[in-house]
């Protein structure tokens, strides 16, 4: 497992209720990227020196910027539904 600054480190529950919790890399130990990392929690806001075991893995910076980009403008307003483009079949007997 190998991290730079600014990555993620994402530990997935492992047990019923266990959040997964997300952290970023914000001082490496060793110049080749190998744990222990300083990471920085979203949950609590605190910082950690991280050995990542194996319900832990590294999602590279890039990634994450792209999993909270913007999606494609689709005419709505703020996550509301898109607007039908073709009317309902009617059913008849139903209202």
């Amino acid at each position: 497992m190998k991290a730079q600054v600014g990555d993620w480190v994402v530990v997935e529950g492992v047990s019923l209720g266990v959040p997964t919790r997300r952290g970023q890399v914000v001082e490496l130990r060793h110049p080749d990227g190998s744990p222990p990392y300083l990471v920085h929690w979203l949950d609590t806001g605190r910082r950690t020196l991280v050995f990542p075991g194996p319900d832990a893995r590294v999602v590279p910076a890039e990634d994450e910027a792209r999993r909270f980009a913007a999606p494609a403008d689709t005419g709505t307003v703020h996550g509301e539904s898109a607007p039908a483009t073709r009317a309902r079949p009617r059913i008849p007997g139903v209202a």
